[in-house]
Order: C-alpha cells, then sequence, then structure tokens
C-alpha cells in the first residue's frame, strides 16, 4: 500500500521551532502519512557547519522523540560530496508518493538538474517565507506547464526564526531557549555548541 511521505531537508544547524512547525503544517496540508527530516553533511551552497552532521542528526532525533509521524533520515549526511535532492530522490525505491517540502528562500539559490527533481515528485510543497514574497520562484517558472501543475504553494504563518540567527544569540549570550525545542536546548548548552560560531545560515 503507498503512503504519501514527506521530505524535508536542510541544514538544522540548529532545529528550531520554526522548522518542527514548518513539518506539521506540511503533514496537515499535504494529507502526509509520514514526514521524513533528511539533515544533509554538506550543503550544496553553503560552507561546511562548524557543528558536525552526528550532533545535528542527534539534536534532531531528540526534537521529533516520541512523535510518530516523524522521523530522521541518515541517508544524505552520509553521503560523500555534497547533497543534492536529485541524488537523494534517485535513491528511494518504492511506491510511495513522495512530497518535498521547502521554504521560498530554498530558490534563491540554482538547483541542480531541477528539472528532474520536480519530475521525481508527486508534489513539491512551498511555504512561503518572512522577507520572500508569495509566488512560483523564478526558477520554477521556467519548467514545463507538466511540472508546473506539481508545484503547490502554501500559506505558512510568518515565523521569522532562523538558525543563523539562533547561532548569533548563542555566540552573544543573548536570549535564544524558547526559539528551539527544549531536548535541543540542553544538548547546546551542555556540549556548549555555538559559543563563537560564525556560520553561513
Amino acid at each position: 500500500m503507498s503512503r504519501r511521505v514527506g521530505l524535508l531537508g536542510g541544514t538544522f544547524n540548529p532545529v528550531h521551532n520554526g522548522h518542527l512547525f514548518l513539518a506539521e503544517e506540511a503533514l496537515y496540508r499535504a494529507n502526509l502519512d509520514h514526514l521524513i527530516f533528511m539533515p544533509n553533511r554538506l550543503p550544496p551552497h553553503k560552507r561546511l557547519p562548524l557543528v558536525t552532521a552526528e550532533v545535528r542528526y542527534e539534536m534532531l532525533s531528540a526534537a521529533i522523540e516520541g512523535i510518530q509521524e516523524f522521523s530522521v533520515s541518515r541517508q544524505e549526511m552520509e553521503r560523500q560530496g555534497r547533497s543534492y535532492t536529485i541524488d537523494t530522490l534517485e535513491s528511494l525505491s518504492g511506491d510511495d508518493e513522495i512530497v518535498f517540502v521547502c521554504g521560498a528562500d530554498a530558490f534563491d539559490a540554482k538547483w541542480h538538474r531541477l528539472p528532474d527533481v520536480v519530475a521525481h515528485l508527486q508534489t513539491l510543497l512551498i511555504a512561503n517565507r518572512a522577507g520572500f514574497e508569495f509566488e512560483m520562484p523564478s526558477q520554477l517558472k521556467t519548467l514545463s506547464p507538466a511540472l508546473q501543475e506539481r508545484i503547490k504553494l502554501m500559506e505558512f504563518p510568518n515565523i521569522s526564526i532562523s538558525s543563523s540567527e539562533i547561532r548569533e544569540r548563542i555566540s552573544e549570550g543573548r536570549p535564544y531557549r524558547f526559539l528551539i525545542p527544549e531536548p535541543v536546548y540542553r544538548i547546546i548548552t551542555k556540549s556548549k555548541l555555538y559559543a563563537s560560531a560564525t556560520e553561513e545560515s
């Protein structure tokens, strides 16, 4: 029996409450049976994060512990080289309907083999992001009409939380505790993560 499975990729450096609410909203709006978080090891358009993929995986796993509808995959973090979405999609097997979930800001950078990415999906679900216009990103407007039919825009509350702001707050000693799940806060404080981090988001 096929399932509708959502994929939510990213660096999650660190995972925050905005990520979790995006996942929950996508689960509801796209009628998903399950959603998989896919942290990457080496993002295509960013520097290698100072916090390792293993630690980011640990934080994500702690954040969703006990939530049956969510899981975390190690697939992208264990891949050598940069993480491209098409590589992940081509490695999937089975009859599941795949819904890829992302924010509109994900299309600030050029996507590798974008037509092939969309062709592998049942739906590309794009959520608006604070500070970005709520319309189809220009990259996607170049796709064929048949592929554009697979793209859905999801209006999402303007939750202005970013991983880069959280890292900045930590390094400057400003409050951040209630922007992230409590288990993630405990990991960060125990391991003194991001105390002097100056990374890209």
